[in-house]
């Protein structure tokens, strides 16, 4: 298999894709950062249920953690205008944690919790 799609006069020709931006695809339709999140919750869960093993059946372990697989995947899976929500997720934690501070006259002040 070749790269070039053409050869023209000791040219050779390659045709690039419109969206190179776009992360590559590892495993089917998911990105590597996708298939990371999804492996770790299924390592964690997985880990879970052989800790919890002993003293819980499998559908009660089932049934509490459906939800969590659930909302795990959508994040790692969901985008909302054009970003995945696991890193939407990571900025709004990020941007939360930081100290914003206002300059003035009399001193520093906070600016309020909700701005």
């Amino acid at each position: 298999m070749f790269m070039t799609d053409g050869y023209d006069d000791g040219v050779a020709t390659t045709r690039i894709p419109a969206d190179i931006a776009r992360p590559d695809r590892v495993l089917g339709p998911l990105t590597a950062r996708q298939t990371a999140i999804l492996a770790g919750c299924v390592l964690v869960l997985y880990g879970g249920y052989w800790l919890a093993r002993p003293f819980m059946p499998l559908l009660a372990y089932l049934v509490m953690v459906v939800p969590v697989a659930g909302a795990v995947t959508a994040v790692a899976v969901g985008a909302r205008e054009g970003i995945g929500l696991d890193r939407c997720w990571s900025l709004w934690v990020r941007r939360r944690l930081r100290c914003t501070l206002v300059p003035s006259r009399s001193g520093v002040i906070w600016l309020p919790p909700w701005s």
